[in-house]
């Protein structure tokens, strides 16, 4: 920060607009498919995390520094959630049209373990539910021809997709 403040000649800033337009999103749209809470309140090392992913943007052009982020949490620190919130929002709130989003994982089974959470919380909340299409296979949001798949390593004929975000679960043990 002190950097991109003091150097002109540094090409990268700190938006703080465009870093909390996600966490806004999550925060205020969706709707945790369990417990009994109504909405999503993310803690502080979660703001973090989004937000220097994207926040984070060339001075002159606005695009994003980080095109690719690895996060590590261990069990129960609320993953899934995250990661299918991030996808609601990549899909259609990221000012992308035709955005393709994949949840991808070893084994279909995983992977539909992210969609399924995405496709309740936008069950879960009247203000997504009049938005997007959800399906089993498939959730669609009609206003900028987006999608939301789940893919696995089981899956060979991935070769031509055009991905706008991607969620790879378990990674560590990807193929």
């Amino acid at each position: 920060l002190k950097r991109s403040e003091e150097d002109p000649d540094y090409m990268w800033e700190f938006d703080e607009k465009k870093a909390y337009r996600p966490i806004k999103f999550i925060e205020q749209k969706t709707v945790p498919s369990k417990g009994d809470a109504r909405r999503l309140v993310m803690q502080p090392w979660q703001h973090f995390f989004i937000g220097c992913m994207f926040g984070w943007v060339h001075k002159k052009t606005g695009i994003r520094r980080f095109r690719e982020a690895l996060i590590f949490l261990g069990r129960k620190n609320g993953k899934t959630t995250v990661e299918s919130g991030l996808a609601d929002y990549m899909v259609g709130f990221d000012h992308e049209n035709g955005a393709n989003v994949y949840f991808l994982a070893n084994s279909q089974k995983q992977s539909s373990i992210l969609y399924n959470e995405a496709r309740n919380m936008i069950n879960a909340s009247p203000w997504l539910q009049e938005r997007f299409q959800p399906t089993r296979s498939e959730i669609r949001y009609p206003k900028t021809n987006g999608t939301i798949v789940a893919m696995s390593a089981e899956k060979k004929d991935k070769d031509g997709e055009n991905l706008h975000f991607g969620v790879f679960d378990e990674i560590h043990e990807y193929e």
